[in-house]
């Protein structure tokens, strides 16, 4: 089990995983999801472990960090909601012929979406009013606040709806690790392994 472990994490860094290289060798639709999770979904998760790790250490995330983070992660939620919506696109408007599928895999798609929908809205509300100088560390997050502002409502109806939106991300964000382990997302973990052991059977049987 500690060796399948340790595939799953080092092969998540290589070529055919990282840049879905044998993806894009069948579809340049799919690589260019495939491409959108990883990074997108990389991009996250370590910046809540980084979080976490101050957070037990009981410091504040330095300054810098957190500037220069703050773009880079905004950026990575609206590259992974793209990928997302994509993917939904290609599951309901352009199914392939060969296609095999569960509804299982809908209800996926559609908690991590509102995960990362839900995520980017919350950090609009969060903004809104603001103006554009928070821009260059939230840009999607400001263009998104923007919007709510276009609709000039007052500023008690984003200060309610923020505690709602907020249960809503958590909420779909804890349903998504919880779905995780009876979903296809299972293949986050498993795909390295099984990745690797093709290729590693295909250079074997080269003569």
């Amino acid at each position: 089990m500690g060796r399948l472990l340790w595939l799953s994490v080092t092969k998540l860094f290589s070529p055919d995983c990282l840049l879905a290289r044998r993806v894009f060798a069948r579809s340049r639709w799919r690589g260019w999801m495939v491409v959108a999770f990883v990074w997108g979904s990389l991009a996250l998760v370590l910046a809540v472990l980084l979080s976490a790790a101050f957070f037990v250490a009981q410091r504040a995330v330095p300054a810098v960090m957190d500037f220069w983070a703050s773009p880079v992660l905004d950026v990575a939620g609206l590259v992974l909601l793209l990928g997302l919506l994509a993917a939904l696109v290609r599951r309901y408007l352009l199914p392939p012929e060969r296609w095999i599928s569960v509804s299982g895999d809908g209800v996926m798609l559609a908690i991590l979406a509102l995960s990362v929908a839900s995520g980017l809205l919350l950090e609009g509300l969060r903004l809104a009013g603001t103006g554009w100088q928070a821009g260059l560390r939230w840009p999607v997050g400001t263009a998104v606040a923007q919007g709510l502002d276009w609709t000039q409502w007052p500023r008690q109806v984003w200060d309610r709806l923020y505690p709602a939106m907020y249960l809503i991300h958590a909420g779909s964000g804890i349903g998504l690790v919880a779905y995780l382990p009876f979903s296809k997302l299972i293949h986050v973990f498993a795909s390295q392994i099984t990745t690797f052991a093709a290729g590693r059977a295909s250079s074997q049987a080269r003569p």
